[in-house]
């Protein structure tokens, strides 16, 4: 019934601001894996508030079954939210974050000047704007990881569309693939150094199943997070001198009779089928 459906939004916006609060609470973070799960669960809080506002959208069309596809797919979001909540401070890696003010204003400054020349090509999106304003706020608020992340959205939002400009479908898919191939490889030498990029290896997941289901736009949006977070998550350990002190010691340490990267990477296939399955149906 309707009675039933609106009840189960109000427990889905319920959980929604809870784990908002939960995330914004937390303080400290002095770990950069604490820091990426952290990134993570905020990127899917944020998709997890898009179904909920298409979930609305849908229940003042009166359009049942897309209202309860939406708040299945949001409340479903929230779990994962909480899974990634869960892992902070299981990191080995600890850092000051007042060192990373230098690395916060590079960030800025490479997005103002990726974003500058967008807009001088006519591809700079208002979301970028946005992000950039936020970064530098994050900044003077002395939250420099946070701010960090922010500058690297936009840089990639930037990028982007200036990638794919001019380009037909076929030339796309040929890019996109040799892309995924360097990205990968780019990756696997981040590894081999001691870093787990765990945001560029969740984004670049997501591109290798759109490519694979011909969706070459998507493939390059996320394509493009992970080579943008690949960057970021290398600047930050070369900022902080940590691929020097752990060149031959893992960066995620084993625990609970498991390797906690591949209990993450259980986590990715986790978010990246309910992602994928979510617009598949929205297509």
């Amino acid at each position: 019934t309707w009675d039933e459906v609106v009840k189960y939004k109000s427990k889905v916006v319920e959980d929604y601001f809870k784990l908002k609060h939960d995330l914004d609470s937390v303080s400290g973070v002095d770990s950069l894996t604490d820091f990426e799960i952290l990134a993570i669960a905020y990127d899917r809080l944020y998709e997890a508030d898009e179904m909920i506002k298409e979930a609305s959208k849908a229940i003042n069309a009166l359009n049942k079954s897309a209202a309860c596809d939406n708040l299945g797919y949001a409340d479903v979001r929230l779990m994962t939210v909480y899974t990634w909540y869960s892992m902070v401070n299981r990191g080995n890696l600890s850092f000051d974050e007042d060192e990373l003010y230098s690395s916060a204003d590079y960030a800025l400054s490479r997005a103002r000047e990726v974003c500058s020349y967008a807009q001088f090509l006519s591809f700079l999106p208002e979301k970028a704007d946005q992000l950039m304003d936020q970064s530098e706020e994050l900044i003077q608020s002395g939250r420099y990881i946070y701010s960090m992340f922010k500058s690297y959205q936009a840089t990639a939002i930037c990028r982007i569309n200036m990638e794919t400009v001019g380009l037909d479908n076929n030339t796309l898919k040929i890019k996109v693939s040799n892309d995924i191939n360097v990205t990968r490889e780019k990756l696997c030498k981040e590894q081999r150094k001691g870093i787990i990029p765990i945001m560029a290896m969740s984004y670049l997941e997501y591109a290798q199943s759109f490519y694979n289901n011909g969706d070459y736009v998507n493939a390059v949006v996320y394509l493009t997070y992970a080579k943008e977070f690949a960057y970021f998550t290398e600047q930050i350990a070369y900022d902080l001198g940590i691929i020097v002190h752990i060149r031959n010691k893992p960066l995620i340490p084993r625990s609970f009779g498991i390797d906690s990267y591949v209990l993450y990477l259980l986590l990715f296939l986790l978010g990246l089928g309910i992602g994928v399955l979510y617009r598949a149906v929205r297509m």
